[in-house]
């Protein structure tokens, strides 16, 4: 039953809901604001702030995670999307970026190794883990929540707070509350009277009254004021006295806050390297202009922008800056000069899409027209095609990806339309082709973009799978030249380079003259034995595979992994005298996170790759290893049992062998890839010795 609450609240509610959500830190990494700056809170006729007078408010849930949202982790950052999906970046030690599924969240919350996110039912999910996490999928009427250290606190719907084990006890008897934070081990909370109540441990924040936002990390609190000031209980000397502060959060890194004009205001801390968080230079912080929240973590920062871009700053070593990819609200996409309207969902109406166009435009008017340029009503559906304006000008053309044919629906219509397309016979054209292009590479391989996109759009109609309407925003690392690659030979499937060795080529793969061709030519086609980098398989599979030669004489091809196995295990020369014996420096370090992880392009898609697994079988072997470690031929792995056996084989040979173990979780449900080249010895190559390199996808 949606409680009573005084009329301060009721306005509070519009500016801390609708305005934005509370910031995070490191260890409760509370989500933050999640819409736009908004003007201050009319306090008329209740200048206390103590809200006497009673008014009839409900807690609304969809503008939590409607308009898009951040929160800062430790280790990983997770990003809430208009349309219920999430985004992360980071490390996934402990399972806590496991969200690609996740549909219909409307919060996220964060800890070290934890995830949880409220689904619009009320229910709660949980990835990672925690202490006492198992009472998490028993959660139901769940409005939002806050995460300490190793527990998790849920405000319910009735203003009362459940917890995990490991809350503070006392937290079970509040009531009347209407926002949670959380530090390491404590929780207080906003209640309908804008006074602040806190857990024992918590800092002393018992004289804040009149206060619309609370956030709470590590051993700290802050608050924004119903004037728009800040108070904290760390130095705010930083903060000025003026009265437009509109989102803030606090952690172990130090405290940051977005002004109602969308700049940010920060007071970062020294890290243990005696390095600033945030730098003095072009990328500051504080230099971004057009913010709408912001949350701090245990040694970095991020900020989401009006348009939906996340922005971090600081200590990246566990790529949990990482966020360039993050998309959290419809954006325009551009595509040979064309622009179109990105990040919509199937059977959204008009006025909903106006909505969230306003949010990145920042338009006081949006205007949505249909194909034939009449004006779409309110409740009509969003469809293909349809043309949208703000403020008078046009921004672009919606594309509903799996709506080819501009009725706003995914049916077997559109399915028909894929063949029309790769055999040349669709008239389509614009936004209704770019919305059945949902392969992106209808420029290789036909029959395989075929199968690929008819078995997506009937798996969505099945209702067995989804269809992404956001797309993620590619690094194009290597865009440009696997594409110069590609239009010097259309063999070419990928690109792959290794920082801090000289591996840096493209990866090839031969459609019609046999499978090996690129074992012993070049890209330019010429008859070498150094061969190419090349591909074992056409297109994605469950375990993707590239080769190339150790070319022991010219150092070349994938001779430098040799470098990077030998450098970790501890030597200080390549093991390969007669040609070699180079000095191993600079090299990655597997044991850091973010130097094990490669950034690769194949068929049509960069993303990164963990290492989890490295090690020499030694000679002699033989080809039905090679085949075991490859999935080759009649030893590729169909059930999860076998995939299940051959993880842990990997983990074994690399503890056995090279006496490493990597703190990354890896499950059946994976996608994995293969990285091997020859021994270094010459005869090896016949023994089939080899030095396998197996990773995971990490791009969720």
């Amino acid at each position: 039953m949606k409680k009573l609450i005084a009329a301060l609240v009721a306005v509070l509610m519009v500016m801390a809901l609708f305005a934005g959500c509370m910031g995070g830190d490191q260890d409760n990494n509370l989500p933050v604001n999640v819409g736009d700056a908004t003007p201050k809170p009319d306090t008329t006729g209740d200048p206390t702030g103590t809200g006497d007078q009673t008014v009839l408010a409900e807690l609304t849930r969809e503008p939590l995670g409607g308009k898009g949202m951040i929160a800062a982790g430790s280790i990983h950052n997770v990003g809430l999307r208009t349309n219920g999906t999430v985004i992360s970046a980071g490390h996934d030690q402990y399972g806590q970026r496991r969200l690609s599924d996740w549909q219909d969240i409307t919060f996220v919350a964060v800890n070290k190794s934890a995830t949880i996110g409220v689904k619009a039912d009320g229910s709660a999910l949980f990835a990672g883990q925690m202490t006492g996490s198992e009472a998490v999928s028993g959660w139901g009427n769940v409005y939002m929540v806050a995460m300490g250290g190793d527990f998790a606190a849920a405000l319910l719907n009735d203003g009362t707070v459940t917890a995990t084990s490991g809350a503070p006890a006392e937290i079970a008897s509040w009531s009347d509350i209407v926002w949670l934070a959380a530090g390491e081990s404590f929780v207080i909370g906003l209640k309908s009277d804008s006074t602040v109540v806190a857990s024992n441990g918590a800092p002393d924040v018992s004289g804040w009254k009149g206060m619309v936002k609370i956030a709470a990390g590590a051993d700290r609190a802050a608050a924004i004021t119903t004037e728009g000031k800040i108070v904290a209980t760390v130095d705010t000397a930083a903060f000025d006295a003026n009265s437009d502060y509109v989102d803030v959060s606090v952690g172990q890194a130090g405290m940051a806050a977005v002004r109602q004009d969308g700049s940010v205001v920060a007071a970062i801390e020294a890290q243990p390297n005696n390095d600033p968080l945030i730098p003095a230079d072009s990328k500051d912080i504080i230099a971004v202009s057009n913010a709408v929240s912001v949350s701090v973590g245990e040694k970095h920062a991020v900020v989401m922008d009006r348009n939906g871009n996340a922005i971090a700053y600081g200590d990246n070593t566990e790529l949990q800056c990482d966020v360039g990819t993050f998309n959290l609200r419809p954006y325009v996409e551009t595509i040979d000069g064309a622009n179109y309207v990105r990040g919509l969902d199937v059977g959204m109406n008009v006025a909903r899409a106006k909505e969230l166009v306003a949010l990145f435009t920042n338009a006081s008017e949006v205007k949505i027209a249909k194909a034939d340029g009449s004006d779409a009503a309110d409740a009509d559906i969003v469809a293909t095609g349809m043309k949208v304006s703000a403020d008078g000008s046009e921004i672009g053309a919606i594309v509903i990806m799996g709506d080819g044919n501009g009725d706003g629906a995914i049916t077997a219509d559109d399915v028909s339309l894929v063949d029309a397309i790769v055999t040349n016979k669709s008239e389509l054209s614009g936004a209704n082709l770019r919305a059945m292009q949902l392969s992106r590479s209808y420029e290789g391989n036909k029959p395989a973009c075929l199968v690929q996109d008819r078995s997506t759009l009937n798996d969505y109609i099945a209702g067995t799978g989804r269809i992404d309407q956001f797309g993620k925003k590619s690094r194009d690392t290597y865009t440009d030249r696997y594409m110069d690659a590609y239009n010097a030979n259309p063999d070419t499937v990928g690109y792959i380079q290794i920082l801090g060795t000289n591996i840096d080529y493209q990866i090839m793969f031969d459609k019609t003259t046999g499978k090996w061709y690129y074992n012993d030519h070049t890209p330019e086609k010429k008859a070498a034995e150094s061969g190419s980098i090349y591909a074992y398989y056409y297109g994605q599979q469950k375990n993707n595979v590239v080769t190339g030669h150790n070319s022991r004489p010219s150092g070349s091809m994938f001779h430098q992994l040799h470098h990077i196995q030998e450098f970790n295990l501890g030597k200080t020369t390549c093991d390969h005298k007669k040609h070699c014996g180079k000095e191993l420096s600079n090299l990655p370090d597997l044991n850091i996170y973010a130097e094990r992880v490669w950034d690769i392009y194949l068929y049509g898609e960069e993303a990164r790759y963990e290492i989890f697994g490295m090690f020499e079988t030694s000679a002699p072997s033989s080809m039905e290893v090679l085949k075991e470690y490859t999935w080759y031929g009649d030893h590729e792995k169909t059930t999860d049992e076998e995939i299940q056996k051959w993880l842990d084989e990997v983990k074994k040979n690399t503890k056995d062998i090279s006496g490493m173990e990597f703190d990354s979780e890896v499950t059946v449900n994976d996608q994995y890839m293969t990285i091997f080249t020859c021994g270094n010895e010459h005869d090896d190559a016949a023994k089939f010795a080899r030095l396998y390199f197996m990773l995971k996808k990490v791009d969720y």
